[in-house]
């Protein structure tokens, strides 16, 4: 019996790659992940389990070819090598998609309650730091007498208010730095010709005692903190500080609707002068913006450097001051108005610095006949830089209103402190 190779079915692994095999069938097919092929009599058609089945053509030299049966390794069916990629379902790429939109929709929320939160923070600043100043100088509808008998839960509410629509968020942390700031005196001619200014010291070292006495109870639940006992103990300080810096708590809802029915609160905001400061900025009317009362002028310039740092006030002391009155002739020191220790670090022409070498205007330099200080000890020198041996004398809350001697037209330059007996000033006497 003779037996043909080619009616015995062979069954051979092909190496070479899919598109050489399928050129030596004759045929096109599309790109499976592993083949197999069989060849078969020629002219049979195979059903296979793969996708496709192809009956047997002619080769590319003529000749009749074999079938190619191709098989694609389907991972349902248990052939072949499995590709981990191709395990992940639609239903498992669908809860992959909306577990991350999840996440960063949480991400978004999260993120914008911190920006609102650093946003109301902005605005509590400026306002807190507004009505600061507009009280101490008594503005227009922020007087003692506007203010007398207001609460602390209506403060607070007023300060966590905003005029959205008018009024952008300000820039930065919302506080306005002290050297920014300079504070002007404005001196009213009187019967006699003398110059005053009433109340001009007394309100702006007050606003301790000013707030001291708004938050001394506390307000209701939700009013934030509670306030001092009053007065200008420590903590009037850190109030009005928490006030500047924004560091006040939000007020409940509770406490900011009684606010917008407030008539104090309305009047207040719709001043013309603390909406200027809530708005001011280094873009906002060429960087400088001024605020007017009675006694005084403030000018905020966002281009004005920072000078040297001020030596600070002792703790406890909010509610003092030291107070130096100069004449040029006898009897003439309450013709001017007096230098003054102030608790903040603002441009003024009348600080009469703590603790420091002072020299006088250069008017009156060598010209000082009467001197008075109220609050405190001055030490006074013959030159211009406090010298140990140039020491002329010292004065505690007393009056000379003819200086004698080589003391009469000598002074140049002074040291002030709240010691008694002028501890720490240059040279002894």
């Amino acid at each position: 019996m003779k037996l043909f190779w080619w009616a015995i079915p062979i069954t051979l692994c092909v190496a070479e790659p899919l598109p050489t095999a399928l050129q030596h069938a004759g045929v096109q097919s599309q790109r499976p992940n592993a083949i197999s092929q069989e060849i078969l009599p020629f002219g049979r058609q195979v059903q296979g389990q793969g996708p496709v089945a192809i009956e047997g053509d002619k080769a590319k030299d003529g000749k009749k070819g074999t079938a190619v049966h191709m098989r694609r390794n389907n991972p349902n069916s248990g052939n072949g090598s499995t590709n981990p990629k191709s395990m992940k379902t639609k239903h498992e790429q669908s809860k992959t998609t909306k577990s991350n939109q999840k996440k960063k929709k949480l991400a978004n929320k999260q993120q914008k309650k911190k920006t609102d939160k650093n946003r109301g923070k902005k605005k509590r600043a400026r306002a807190g730091l507004c009505w600061s100043l507009l009280t101490a100088i008594e503005a227009d509808d922020f007087k003692k007498k506007d203010l007398e008998g207001i609460t602390q839960d209506e403060l607070d509410g007023m300060l966590s208010l905003w005029p959205n629509k008018e009024i952008d968020t300000p820039t930065g942390n919302g506080d306005i730095p002290d050297h920014l700031i300079k504070v002007e005196q404005i001196g009213h001619i009187v019967i006699g010709g003398a110059t005053e200014t009433a109340g001009w010291g007394g309100i702006f070292s007050s606003i301790a005692k000013v707030v001291g006495d708004i938050f001394k109870k506390g307000g209701k639940k939700g009013g934030g903190k509670k306030g001092g006992k009053g007065g200008g103990g420590s903590n009037a300080r850190n109030i009005i500080k928490d006030l500047k810096t924004g560091n006040r708590p939000k007020a409940s809802s509770k406490v900011i609707e009684a606010a917008k029915k407030s008539s104090r609160v309305k009047k207040m905001m719709k001043q013309k002068q603390y909406k200027d400061c809530l708005r001011s900025g280094p873009k906002t009317n060429g960087g400088k913006t001024k605020i007017k009362s009675y006694n005084a002028e403030l000018e905020i310039d966002w281009s004005r450097k920072k000078g040297e740092k001020l030596k600070s006030m002792p703790k406890n002391t909010e509610g003092k001051t030291i107070s130096l009155y100069t004449g040029d002739k006898s009897d003439t020191s309450h013709k001017y108005s007096p230098k003054r220790t102030y608790h903040d670090e603002y441009i003024r022409d009348d600080r009469l610095l703590y603790e420091t070498c002072q020299n006088p205007e250069k008017a009156h330099n060598n010209t000082i006949s009467d001197v008075e200080v109220k609050g405190g000890c001055c030490a006074f020198y013959s030159k211009d830089k406090c010298q140990a041996k140039t020491r002329l004398f010292s004065m505690i809350n007393r009056r000379d209103k003819k200086l004698e001697w080589k003391d009469n037209d000598s002074i140049s330059s002074w040291w002030c402190t709240f010691d008694e007996r002028c501890k720490g000033a240059p040279g002894k006497y």
